[in-house]
């Protein structure tokens, strides 16, 4: 038996790799009907950091999504190691 935090996992994953693939039908099946998504932009250029927190409910339905979001400032800090922030 999985654990609801794997089982969690395996939802967004799925999720993702749906979103991923251009498949909005697919995608929005794993979206409940009461869906808040926390970040009212969405970046998209490169030298930054995304971490995403789901939150899935009970019928295992993703309905609530964070993100945060750290720019890499690469020219002003350049990396010591390669281990990146998240």
């Amino acid at each position: 038996m999985t654990t609801t935090t794997e089982r969690s996992k395996e939802i967004v994953l799925a999720f993702y790799e749906a979103y991923n693939q251009r498949d909005v039908e697919a995608a929005m099946s794993y979206i409940g009907d009461v869906y808040i998504q926390h970040n009212p932009w969405v970046p998209g250029e490169s030298g930054r950091n995304i971490m995403d927190v789901f939150r899935v409910n009970d019928d295992g339905k993703i309905v609530e999504h964070w993100d945060v979001v750290q720019d890499i400032p690469k020219l002003i800090y350049p990396p010591i190691n390669d281990n990146g922030y998240f």
